[in-house]
């Protein structure tokens, strides 16, 4: 059986150092991603089936969904595994690129960027084609460190006299760009809507096709997300926006959905959340990403769901 896993940084490895993960493989360098990562294990697992990854680096939901619908209307396989990530993400693209195919074991290849497509290409180090951010809504990048959130390794990094250049001009536009999403896109009804609609495309999908999905982070959020936002009238506004979606999309029938609760508070919740940032995640408050033994235990948790498992035992 055919089966593509699509899914965030977590499902390319353990998404460790994902940048330089995806130079090694494309320099067909796959020691350190050939048995790590739920991927993988499930690869090992099941070795009658080839699997085919499909990480949306330097992404978020619309580039998972991308993905998958793209694989859907090729046919591409007999089996999808969705796996979602958090909501707070935006992606522009920035230098023309294409995707390639790389083996990475006998039965597990990827769907990465071809390094070597990068349209002027500019800088001597690793970096994506893309620009991405991932931050709460009214954060402040440089001031609040929050798990999870960041810029991309791209062009610029946080200290400006770090800036090539030929770039500082170009960062100084992006910046600008970066606190008006942080303080005004991720906090409108906008886009929380058209995040919602992209987990909603991805039930209706899984009605008609053999899609089966899991949630990295809770699709809408937590509470706690939101608590950078002013004034207290607005914040309460989004809370009751959130909690209108949060029960539109419990009322839906999720027959495909592979575990009920979300991956992040389920290793909170194992670990107990100290012992989560020290031991689990690498780097510990720096990272999102877990360790291979927290895949492990993540793969124990996928197959209690005896439907699911008895698709990849066919």
């Amino acid at each position: 059986m055919e089966i593509g896993i699509f899914g965030c940084s977590h499902s390319f490895g353990t998404g460790n150092d994902l940048l330089k993960l995806v130079f090694e493989v494309n320099a067909d360098k796959t020691d350190t991603i050939a048995t790590k990562g739920y991927g993988a294990i499930l690869s090992t697992m099941f070795p009658n089936h080839n699997f085919t990854l499909y990480p949306a680096i330097a992404g978020g939901n619309k580039e998972i969904l991308q993905n998958l619908t793209s694989a859907l209307e090729q046919d591409k396989y007999d089996m999808y595994i969705v796996q979602t990530t958090s909501w707070y993400r935006f992606t522009l693209g920035v230098y023309n690129y294409t995707n390639k195919y790389f083996k990475i074991n006998d039965n597990l290849k990827a769907y990465i960027p071809d390094v070597n497509s990068y349209h002027n290409k500019e800088l001597n180090r690793v970096y994506p084609p893309n620009f991405y951010l991932s931050f709460l809504p009214h954060q402040k990048d440089k001031d609040e460190k929050e798990l999870g959130t960041g810029l991309g390794s791209w062009v610029y990094e946080y200290e400006y006299d770090k800036i090539p250049n030929q770039f500082k001009e170009m960062a100084q536009t992006y910046i600008h760009l970066t606190n008006a999403i942080i303080k005004d896109h991720f906090s409108s009804t906008f886009f929380l809507n058209e995040n919602y609609m992209l987990f909603n495309l991805l039930h209706m999908l899984s009605l008609n096709n053999n899609i089966w999905y899991f949630h990295w982070n809770p699709p809408f959020g937590m509470d706690s997300d939101f608590r950078f936002i002013t004034p207290t009238e607005k914040k309460n506004y989004i809370l009751n926006v959130i909690g209108e979606l949060n029960s539109r999309w419990n009322k839906k029938d999720h027959k495909n959905k592979i575990y009920e609760n979300d991956v992040f508070n389920f290793f909170v919740k194992t670990y107990g959340y100290k012992n989560y940032i020290a031991n689990i995640l690498y780097g510990g408050d720096t990272s999102t990403h877990v360790k291979h033994t927290a895949h492990e235990k993540l793969v124990d948790v996928l197959l209690q769901n005896n439907k699911f498992k008895e698709q990849l035992w066919k």
